[in-house]
């Protein structure tokens, strides 16, 4: 999204706020702050929403099934992980 040889720079080019979009994205790969980490990722998802920088041509839905003592199973960033260190088994 910052190199002019991505798609994604190409599309984003042209806003008026592109230098900031940039500057979120940089800050966005080395925080570790988890909830900097949202804000910075929905202040930058909102901008291009807005700006309808892309126009989705699929939705991907995913489900999950298990057992109640699984407990909640949480979605990984990443639709082909599954954050197992986050899933707390339910005691009985």
């Amino acid at each position: 999204m910052r190199v002019p040889s991505h798609a994604d720079y190409q599309a984003q080019r042209g806003l008026p706020d592109k230098a900031l979009i940039d500057k979120e994205i940089s800050e966005v790969l080395t925080t570790g702050d988890e909830a900097q980490r949202r804000k910075l990722y929905h202040d930058v998802l909102t901008r291009l929403h807005q700006d309808a920088v892309y126009l989705p041509i699929s939705y991907v839905s995913l489900m999950s099934v298990a057992r109640q003592e699984v407990g909640e199973i949480p979605f990984a960033p990443v639709t082909s992980e599954i954050p197992f260190d986050q899933i707390t088994p339910v005691t009985p």
